[in-house]
């Protein structure tokens, strides 16, 4: 009985680990299309696409993590970068509306310097998670949580939770 209880706890910790390494990837793939985009701020169509292809994985692979702690982590990330995708996608519709009118390129650029201290936030809170995916796949205590800024858990308060959260 011991030993069978042994061996669901070990499988479970094993899918958990499993799950933490393809949420990682699934992070990086995210953050390689937010790097991109900002190349290009005013096409959101890749990031939007990047991030409907890995955010539900990394939402139902989050479900096998055994840290809650993590798994919390985790989907406040998803719904910081679906902020950031939803606020480039109005960027990029506002951009093409716009594009060409000189008056109203001085609130474009100002619109871009906010998307790219949002992606700034988002860089760092990724890794942020990958160092607490590391510390989980090694079996250490997570490193401690730095909250984000309060305008951002402010807008997050309001934005869908991950699971809630239709694609774009």
């Amino acid at each position: 009985q011991r030993d069978r209880q042994q061996d669901r706890q070990d499988a479970r910790a094993d899918r958990s680990q499993k799950a933490a390494f393809r949420i990682a990837t699934g992070i990086n793939n995210l953050d390689q299309a937010i790097v991109t985009w900002l190349a290009k701020p005013e096409d959101a169509a890749a990031l939007t696409h990047t991030y409907n292809e890995n955010a539900q994985a990394i939402g139902a692979q989050s479900m096998e993590l055994t840290d809650k702690d993590l798994r919390a982590r985790v989907l406040t990330h998803l719904q910081l970068v679906s902020l950031l995708v939803g606020d480039a996608r109005q960027y990029a519709a506002q951009f093409a509306r716009q594009s060409g009118m000189a008056e109203e390129n001085d609130q474009l650029r100002i619109q871009v310097q906010k998307l790219e201290e949002l992606a700034g936030i988002e860089n760092d809170h990724a890794n942020a998670i990958r160092e607490a995916i590391e510390a989980h796949v090694n079996e250490q205590a997570l490193p401690t949580y730095q909250r984000l800024p309060p305008d951002i858990r402010e807008r997050l308060q309001r934005f869908p939770h991950p699971a809630d959260s239709p694609t774009y």
